[in-house]
């Protein structure tokens, strides 16, 4: 019969959920365990193109805005807690040696951790579509009887919706061109601009007839350059005369950069 040494006694082996205490050195072949397993996991998606520059999450290389699936695992393998951290007992440590508190704030953690990840995914997926779906900015155009009032003289290229507001007593309308001196278009006999000698590539486009006391909008593409924006209605007076809209004034210019 085994006895004990003299002066010390015998103490019973620590209980845990699995039983005794497991050994370090069986601690440190699950922990080898462990990385055999992820690097399994990790390997065919790097192979597969899932990894940084592409795949799942990378767009297809898309830049550094981009996540690769492979990262995506490899930061959740990192930086969320191990099972065995969380829950202390299965790495063998004793049931009362275990603290509640601690333990609740290591799962609110974890949770926290895995919620970033998972966020962090989405938005990357997500960020495309979303500037995709982005509405261009609005370009607001007062119209009032023969002037035309941008509330911007430099604008940003590229597309912008332009609402334009009458607030005059007669229809108007805003016609957009390539150009920087409004004196410099063509012009018919009763004054109004001879939309067809401007060529082609200069047009940009129109709002169409806007009635008095209401908006009417048009998104159009501006590149870097100036522009001249003119109202070409002409108005026939009940003694027969013909008034036109851009030879009494109503044209201004805008840049766009």
């Amino acid at each position: 019969m085994f006895c004990a040494a003299p002066g010390r006694a015998r103490q019973p082996p620590e209980r845990t959920l699995w039983g005794t205490n497991e050994t370090k050195a069986s601690r440190a072949r699950g922990q080898r365990s462990d990385h055999r397993r992820e690097r399994r996991f990790l390997k065919p998606l790097e192979d597969s193109g899932a990894g940084d520059s592409g795949g799942y999450f990378g767009g297809g290389g898309g830049g550094g805005a981009s996540l690769g699936l492979s990262t995506l695992v490899r930061e959740s393998i990192t930086f969320v807690p191990r099972l065995r951290d969380v829950v202390p007992w299965l790495s063998g440590q004793p049931l009362n040696s275990v603290n509640p508190k601690r333990q609740g704030v290591r799962m609110r953690i974890r949770h926290l951790v895995i919620a970033a990840v998972v966020a962090g995914a989405v938005a990357a997926g997500a960020s495309p579509s979303l500037a995709a779906a982005a509405k261009p900015p609005k370009q607001q155009l007062t119209l009032t009887d023969y002037q035309i009032a941008p509330a911007l003289q430099y604008i940003a290229k590229g597309k912008s919706n332009f609402v334009a507001k009458n607030t005059g007593s007669v229809k108007h309308e805003v016609v957009i061109v390539r150009g920087t001196d409004p004196a410099a278009l063509p012009t018919k006999p009763d004054g109004s601009v001879d939309e067809d000698q401007i060529p082609k590539r200069d047009k940009i486009g129109e709002t169409g007839n806007v009635k008095a006391g209401k908006a009417k909008s048009k998104t159009l593409k501006l590149s870097t350059g100036s522009y001249i924006l003119f109202c070409n209605i002409v108005d026939t007076e009940p003694d027969g005369s013909q008034v036109s809209h851009f030879a009494k004034g109503m044209h201004t210019t805008i840049n766009a950069s």
